[in-house]
């Protein structure tokens, strides 16, 4: 069955440039995922507050989008994508190499970790738009859900390893050594990009050199595309919403029902987000053996099946059936990225595709603060368990509904977009 997966993944990998990109963004996202899990277990046991875990985790979601725009702007009128994604990477490796040194020489601060921390998110508002951008750069069109597929792939990889061994490092070593390992990620990626040949198309003239007002015009200028496009606009509304629902559930809800005690019950945790990637996985072998032409039921069917998970492990609680509940949104997670980075990539004008991109990742994450913060009252008011039912429902219904729309059911891939995946 895995074979479609690794010969569409292994195909696109055979661009030299593209191979580079993908190995950095892998490790990268192995160390993010790892710092996720020492992140979160080292304040519920500095803590042991909903409260703080919630305010915290909440105020990491804001650099990137602020700087999202930013990010994407540069991008498209960058003489060099690569010196871009080094730069990004150079600061988000500091500032995690901060932290290792902050939670190793003091004592009960987390403050301080939470500070440094908020860097890393300003690096990341530059990096995934323009790594976005950067991918019809270096693969051919026919490549391109593919080479989604396979940035997919990647981050099913930090999913699978990065839980478990965050909750490895985090127990055995200290929380101090996983975010080490973290900055040592960053470092591999920075050398792995420099070593690209490829720097993505330089930007247009007019756009190289931009006067005052300038960024706020090429900006609005994005954002009129995507007003002007129905089925873009409801994928951004409902992107919003779901990934409110999903911040919030996965960042404290799930944490607080798996690891009440905090680092002594990371383990757990950490099972359970190796569980997602696994099942994310899962859906790219799937995909691989699929022919897609109308994405209505993969977008927006594969949302519904993430928030009916949630709502599965909140009444499940405990045990077996709640991590088949991580390997179920896994499949659902890989389905709706893949396609909605490939439809982006394939229907936006090039000239407009980091701002449109960009203008993407902030309507996706614009909303993940409230959700984590709403977490607070809410799990006060449902518990856990209750707080996790409730939002999946809520996902399901909004899925459903945009699924409905006409110009999501409208919605095709290009024949030579769909090819790579296809297995014969």
């Amino acid at each position: 069955m895995a074979d479609g997966l690794w010969r569409s993944v292994g195909g696109v990998l055979a661009h030299r440039d593209f191979a580079l990109l993908w190995l950095g963004r892998t490790l990268s996202l192995l160390g993010d995922y790892t710092f996720r899990i020492a992140f979160v277990a080292y304040l519920i046991t500095e803590t042991h507050s909903a409260g703080y875990v919630a305010v915290a985790t909440a105020a990491l979601l804001v650099p990137p989008i602020i700087f999202y725009l930013i990010g994407g702007t540069a991008s498209d009128r960058a003489k060099s994508k690569r010196r871009v994604l080094i730069a990004a990477d150079v600061l988000r490796f500091a500032a995690t190499a901060g932290i290792a040194v902050a939670a190793a020489v003091t004592d009960g601060t987390p403050w301080l970790v939470v500070a440094l921390a908020l860097i890393i998110g300003v690096g990341s508002g530059f990096f995934e738009p323009t790594a976005f951008a950067f991918i019809p750069d270096v693969v051919p069109r026919e490549k391109l859900l593919a080479a989604n597929s396979a940035m997919s792939v990647s981050q099913q990889i930090g999913l699978i390893i990065g839980p478990a061994l965050g909750g490895g490092l985090a127990f055995g070593g200290g929380v101090e050594l996983a975010f080490a390992f973290d900055a040592v990620t960053f470092l591999i990626s920075i050398v792995l990009l420099a070593f690209m040949r490829n720097h993505g198309r330089p930007a247009p003239a007019e756009q190289e050199e931009p006067g005052k007002g300038k960024l706020r015009k090429e900006i609005v200028e994005g954002a009129r595309y995507v007003f002007g496009t129905p089925w873009l606009l409801l994928c951004f509304g409902i992107g919003a919403l779901a990934n409110a629902v999903f911040t919030g559930s996965l960042d404290v809800s799930i944490p607080l029902m798996l690891a009440p005690d905090g680092v002594s019950d990371a383990g757990g945790l950490g099972l359970f987000f190796t569980l997602e990637g696994v099942g994310a996985l899962l859906g790219a072998i799937l995909m691989a053996r699929l022919t897609i032409r109308t994405a209505s039921f993969p977008l927006f069917g594969m949302l519904a099946i993430m928030g009916g998970s949630l709502a599965l492990a909140g009444l499940f609680e405990r045990g077996w059936l709640v991590y088949a509940t991580a390997l179920s949104y896994g499949v659902g997670l890989h389905f709706f990225n893949s396609l909605y980075h490939t439809l982006v990539q394939v229907k936006v004008p090039e000239r407009l595709l980091g701002r449109v991109g960009s203008l993407g990742f902030v309507a996706f994450d614009v909303m993940m603060p409230v959700g984590v913060l709403a977490m607070w009252p809410l799990i006060a008011l449902l518990s856990e368990r209750g707080s996790l039912i409730a939002c999946g429902i809520a996902v399901v219904l909004m899925s459903v509904a945009a699924g409905l729309a006409r110009s999501v059911r409208q919605l095709t891939l290009d024949e030579d977009t769909i090819k790579p995946t296809t297995v014969q």
